[in-house]
């Protein structure tokens, strides 16, 4: 058995190396790690820690097939200031990048798309104004370990616009060579939402 964790550290660790072979070895390690960063007494040292913890669960229950469980702790993933907390995998090695939040939209999906940018779903709903999204286009050429990172506005729409909850995409080339953006939205098997299919060409 692996030993459990005295450090912070030790248990983010374990539960990015158990992330693809066993997802619930890496969920106990990533428990462990947010119980770990509540002891942490340096103020940004302890949400830096909880925001990794909060990121490895929720990647971990995702992968257990527990998504709605998943997004809440997700959202909460944030930094400090605000911003996105976000990870790269290269070499086998882990490291953190932030994403810049704007207003009150959260990430709900993203993919790699041909041109060379990490898109990104994003949304927000409030009772008062509704469902809103928003699709940002983030050159990877600007995403490095410890850096911001920021991108193109491609489209905002809210509820006078024909969409859902979308959280949802996949990034394809059609016979002609143009990308096309797929997005899709649940209803939550609740009467008041819909499932969309949404498609749109992205001119380069």
């Amino acid at each position: 058995d692996t030993p459990e964790p005295a450090t912070f550290e030790e248990a983010a660790a374990q539960s990015r190396a158990n992330m693809m072979a066993s997802p619930p070895a890496a969920l106990r390690a990533a428990e462990s790690a947010a119980a770990l960063a509540e002891a942490l007494t340096e103020s940004e040292a302890r949400s830096e820690a909880l925001a990794t913890a909060g990121w490895l669960q929720s990647e971990a229950l995702t992968r257990l097939g527990r998504p709605g469980e998943a997004h809440p702790i997700a959202e909460r993933a944030l930094e400090p200031n605000g911003n996105i907390r976000a990870f790269i995998l290269s070499g086998g090695k882990w490291s953190n990048f932030t994403i810049k939040r704007i207003g009150e939209f959260d990430v709900s999906d993203a993919a790699i798309s041909p041109s060379g940018h990490l898109v990104l779903v994003e949304r927000y709903f409030r009772f008062y104004s509704g469902v809103h999204l928003r699709i940002r286009a983030i050159p990877l050429a600007g995403i490095k370990p410890d850096t911001l990172a920021d991108g193109e506005i491609l489209l905002e729409a809210d509820n006078g616009f024909e969409i859902d909850n979308m959280e949802a995409l996949a990034i394809t080339t059609n016979a002609a060579g143009r990308i096309v953006l797929t997005l899709l939205s649940d209803n939550n098997f609740n009467f008041l939402q819909r499932t969309i299919l949404l498609r749109f060409y992205w001119p380069q």
